[in-house]
């Protein structure tokens, strides 16, 4: 039966693909980040909490800046049980041509140890409601590589709403999960309330729900 569920999920997920897209901001809850930085004299705000079945619930709150145009400064805090943890990352776009976006990021985690992560996001706008993001990333873990791929596809109803769907990869952990994301634009741009299912493929916690928010706010 627990195979297939997942199946069923996989088969739903992927004929959903083709039709969901939009130009988004990174998003809270999705593992995918997107190409693009916060805007000029910009910050934004992301914060979740997502629950599971099988396992504890997580918190994280992060705030991102724009640096002289140039780049983006986050920190990240995570709260995991009885553990926390912290995270700074650095990302800049290199390359930017019509609709398609590549950037990199560079982020160091504590959290039981040091680690580093390397990502290569790529943005394709494939038209004014429908938008794609890949990701290939390397991890650090304590000396102990590891290697994420993920893809994400986001579709705009309207103005305020925005529907998303992902999968992503984890080599070590043998891990796949597919998430279905809601977005409610309270102030589109500005303020947005986020709801996610989550459901791993290959390992327990089978299923996971989250709660997202983001704000985005000049700085002077």
């Amino acid at each position: 039966m627990k195979k297939l569920i997942k199946t069923y999920t996989v088969s739903i997920l992927i004929l959903l693909i083709p039709v969901l897209g939009a130009k988004a901001w990174a998003l809270p809850l999705l593992n995918t980040d997107d190409a693009g930085i916060v805007s000029i004299h910009s910050c934004q705000i992301e914060l979740f909490y997502r629950f599971h079945t099988q396992a504890s619930p997580s918190t994280m709150v992060s705030p991102a800046c724009n640096i002289f145009d140039q780049a983006e400064l986050s920190v990240s805090f995570n709260s995991d049980k009885d553990e926390q943890s912290y995270a700074i990352q650095l990302k800049r776009p290199f390359f930017i041509y019509n609709d398609f976006s590549i950037a990199a990021s560079v982020q160091f985690e504590e959290q039981q140890g040091r680690n580093w992560h390397l990502n290569i996001p790529t943005s394709f706008d494939l038209s004014d409601k429908w938008k794609i993001d890949a990701n290939i990333g390397y991890n650090q873990f304590n000396h102990h590589p590891d290697r994420m791929i993920a893809i994400a596809s986001t579709y705009s109803l309207n103005l305020l709403n925005e529907f998303s769907v992902e999968f992503s990869k984890i080599d070590s952990e043998d891990k796949t999960a597919a998430q279905f994301l809601y977005h409610y634009h309270i102030i589109p741009e500005k303020l947005s309330l986020y709801t996610a299912y989550g459901q791993s493929l290959t390992t327990d916690p089978p299923v996971s729900i989250g709660f997202g928010l983001s704000w985005i706010h000049p700085t002077f």
